[in-house]
Order: C-alpha cells, then sequence, then structure tokens
C-alpha cells in the first residue's frame, strides 16, 4: 500500500513537472492561499489582543514592523490632538502606504513574485483589520475581553505574539513576505544566510522606544498622577519586549529555509559524494578513513544543508548506503559560499 501511493505520488509529480503551466498556476494557488491565511490570523491577533480599541482601560500593545510603526504615528496623532479620524482605518492606510518602500526593496532586491504576492498580503491584511473591528464584528470584541478578563495583558502577549509569529513564518514558508520589517528580515537574511528573526527584533526595538515615548507624552497630557502614568508606559515595554522575543522564536522555529544543518556521513560507498551532490546543490568534502573496530575502509562525507533540505538527503542516503553512519548537527551560521535556493 506504500509503495503503491509512492509511486503514484512520483507519478503525479513528474507529469506536474512536464506541463509547466499547470505546475504555475498550482504554485500560484498554494501562495495566495498561505498569503491569506497569514493575513488573516495577523489580523485576528491584532484586533483580537493588541489594537481592539476598546477604550483606555484597555491598554495597547505595539505590534512590530510595519504595524507597529502605524500605531506609533497613531499614538503620535493623539499627542498633538489630531484624532478626528477613524483609527483603525487610519491604521490601515497607514499599514499599506509604510510598505509602500518596501515593496521596491522586495521588487528589485529579492524577488519580483516575491514583491507581487508580498504586496497582496499586505492588502489583505490592511482590509482584514478593518473588517474585523470589533465595532463591526461583535464576536472579535467578546473574544478580546474574555481573555482579558480571565489572563490579563500577559495572555494577550502570548496569544498576539503567537498569532503575529505564524503569521510571519507561513508567508516565509511560502517564499514570500508579510511585509514591513519582514521584507528587510528576509533580504539580511537571504545575504547573511542566518536565521532571519533576530533581525526584526533589532528594528522592533527602535519602534518600541518611539512608541513608548509618545506613549508616556500623552499619558502625562491625560491628567492624574504623573509617576503613575509613567511607571504604567514603562511596564507595558516588558510585556511589548515578550511579545517580541515569543515572536521571533516562532518564527525562527517555522521558518526553516535559513537553519543549517552539518552532515557528517560515513560509509563505505566510493561513490557516495559524487550521487549525492548530482542531486543536492551544495559543495562538500569527502575523506578516506578506516575504521577502527573493522579495519575496512571508510569514506567520511561531509555537507553543509539547509534544514528542509535534510529529509531530500536522508532519502538519498537511505537508497545509496542503508548501512551508512550519519551524523546530524545544527549550526547558527554558514560563512563562504552557500548555495541558497534563489526567490522568485
Amino acid at each position: 500500500m506504500k509503495q503503491s501511493f509512492k509511486q503514484f505520488r512520483n507519478k503525479r509529480m513528474a507529469w506536474i513537472d512536464s506541463h509547466p503551466l499547470y505546475k504555475n498556476v498550482l504554485e500560484c494557488a498554494y501562495i495566495l492561499f498561505m498569503s491569506t491565511l497569514s493575513a488573516l490570523i495577523f489580523a485576528f491577533g491584532f484586533k483580537s489582543f493588541m489594537n481592539p480599541g476598546l477604550g483606555a482601560d484597555y491598554p495597547t500593545i505595539v505590534a512590530g514592523g510595519a504595524s507597529g510603526v502605524s500605531q506609533t504615528l497613531i499614538m503620535a496623532f493623539r499627542v498633538f490632538g489630531w484624532t478626528t479620524f477613524d483609527e483603525s482605518l487610519m491604521i490601515s492606510i497607514l499599514y499599506f502606504v509604510i510598505n509602500v518602500p518596501l515593496f521596491i526593496l522586495a521588487f528589485f532586491g529579492i524577488g519580483k513574485r516575491f514583491a507581487i504576492f508580498t504586496i497582496i498580503n499586505v492588502i489583505e491584511v490592511s482590509l482584514f483589520v478593518d473588517l474585523l473591528d470589533p465595532s463591526r464584528v461583535e464576536m472579535i470584541g467578546k473574544i478580546a475581553e474574555f481573555v482579558r478578563g480571565n489572563g490579563g495583558l500577559l495572555a494577550r502577549v502570548l496569544f498576539a505574539a503567537v498569532c503575529t509569529g505564524l503569521s510571519s513564518a507561513i508567508t516565509f514558508v511560502a517564499d514570500i513576505s508579510a511585509g514591513g520589517t519582514d521584507v528587510i528580515s528576509y533580504y539580511i537574511g537571504i545575504k547573511k544566510k542566518s536565521l532571519v528573526g533576530r533581525y526584526g527584533l533589532y528594528v522592533n526595538g527602535g519602534i518600541l522606544i518611539a512608541f513608548t515615548t509618545f506613549d508616556i507624552i500623552h499619558s502625562i497630557q491625560g491628567g492624574g498622577d504623573t509617576s503613575s502614568n509613567i511607571a504604567v508606559s514603562l511596564s507595558k515595554v516588558f510585556f511589548t519586549v515578550l511579545y517580541f522575543v515569543i515572536t521571533m522564536i516562532i518564527i525562527d522555529a517555522i521558518n526553516t529555509k535559513n537553519q543549517k544543518i552539518k552532515v557528517e556521513i560515513i560509509s563505505s560507498n566510493p561513490n557516495i559524494g559524487k550521487e549525492i551532490v548530482a542531486k543536492i546543490p551544495h559543495a562538500a568534502t569527502l575523506v578516506e578513513g578506516f575504521g577502527v573496530y573493522s579495519g575496512l575502509k571508510k569514506y567520511i562525507f561531509t555537507m553543509v544543508v539547509s534544514r528542509y533540505e535534510l529529509k531530500l538527503l536522508l532519502q538519498i542516503l537511505k537508497e545509496i548506503d542503508d548501512a551508512a553512519f550519519i551524523e546530524v548537527e545544527p549550526i547558527s551560521s554558514v560563512f563562504g559560499r552557500f548555495h541558497t535556493r534563489p526567490v522568485k
């Protein structure tokens, strides 16, 4: 049964590869689905846990990226007294406008298809953020109130981080992005060939500082106990940092494109190196040795692959030498000429 399914799968993949138009349609449909799912998850998290707009007793958690910049600008508008507008709609508009220069970076620095679907994702987020506002969808408001009443600010931070991290990771898996700092993180991650989450953390730190500054000024303008108002604004920083860290961890846990794995193989097959590099586009090192116990000649093959390529490598090894000894070791980054699958 298992063998029959494998044969059917191989025939199906061969047929798809031989029909480029059909293959492109399937790829675009898959990416569009992933983009829409990502946008919906982010918008749900943003309006349910981060910025539901349910009044002063429901403190805002500043998001990262373009949405965080949008929140910071809204807070600056409050400081200057410019509050005669629909904040939910304004956040959607600002989110799109801020992403425009990043579209240009994505188009010329990463890939055309990457940029096009990133634009689609940003448009979807802008629409969903406005459509899922608690004033329009009663269920969103009820969820926000329930989480606040039963878990407080910590629960909001955890749920928001899961939604944001999952949203960004889904787009990375589909070789697109959710816009904002995700574009910058993706670009740097490709150039440096390392994990992308940390770069978003750096940018979000600057956004947090700006938002907190305006938040403190606005709280002082509101009157009351100045020291208490400042303390509340500064205390929210710790929760926001937690949100950023959890988001980064989720992104790097799911997005395996830039996770590198060192694989060392000990085999009796002298052709093992040629057969592997013929199917996986990475250089490797092959040295001769002898087994201490058996005294037989052995071939030690060392290669660095991306984590998503590990499964393919193990399948190839099983076909070449089922008795090979394999050691797998995660590594943080790679320097030098490491082949990365180009983004379209």
